[in-house]
């Protein structure tokens, strides 16, 4: 029997990231009328790759930790794109009709994507409200320069690293093995009342009081 080699999660990573890219840039050449359009890959591939790796994408993982939509998840995946992918620019430009658009927009976006809404483009919509794109200066939002974020484009790639903005102000902690059954309550009730916050509301703050600092800093 043929031992099947798995590959590390970074470079299924990376192959899931770049048939995802192939798909936006495959509806830019269609709508440049390109004489040639890039085949993606089906879903069922790229359902393929995520089930043979250890964790999903990191693509997967945003939208599902942020409630991203299909469609504010294109608009990311369009944005990162710029950034790994020569040629979509040149498609922005291209189907918005200037050569000097070569950016993406929401307006491009509202046009392009299957599943679009306007709800996508306000300030306490994910995308704008974590601060993941940011959105240039333009006489209009739909016609602004939008860029993601360099934290959530190395994320995507699959690089973790603190994001510049704080270095100095945090560090990374160790995770502890074990809790004691007590302070994992707690865990959980933090954790549980961050995960059902309002969206768009500010997360409830957190004191953790007590003599053992050690124990904070695990609960923590």
């Amino acid at each position: 029997m043929k031992a099947v080699r798995t590959l590390p999660w970074s470079e299924s990573n990376q192959r899931y990231l770049t048939l995802t890219l192939a798909r936006i840039r495959a509806l830019l050449e269609d709508r440049a009328g390109a004489e040639t359009v890039a085949v993606p890959v089906e879903d069922d591939g790229l359902r393929e790759i995520a089930a043979g790796m250890a964790s999903p994408p990191a693509i997967e993982s945003l939208c599902t930790l942020f409630g991203l939509s299909p469609f504010e998840r294109d608009v990311l995946l369009l944005c990162a794109g710029i950034e790994m992918d020569s040629r979509i620019s040149a498609l922005c430009a291209s189907v918005q009709g200037e050569p000097i658009r070569s950016y993406p927009t929401f307006s491009l976006a509202l046009s392009l994507f299957p599943e679009a809404h306007w709800s996508a483009l306000t300030p306490a919509a994910p995308l704008r409200w974590w601060r993941m794109l940011e959105l240039g200066s333009g006489t209009t939002l739909t016609q602004s320069p939008l860029r993601i974020d360099e934290r959530i484009l190395h994320y995507l790639a699959g690089v973790s690293h603190i994001d510049d903005r704080l270095m100095g102000y945090v560090e990374p902690v160790d995770v502890p093995e074990h809790l004691v059954p007590s302070h994992k309550v707690l865990a959980e009730q933090i954790a549980a009342t961050w995960s059902n916050s309002v969206q768009g509301m500010s997360l409830p703050v957190i004191q953790l009081v007590g003599i053992d600092h050690s124990a904070r800093r695990d609960v923590a």
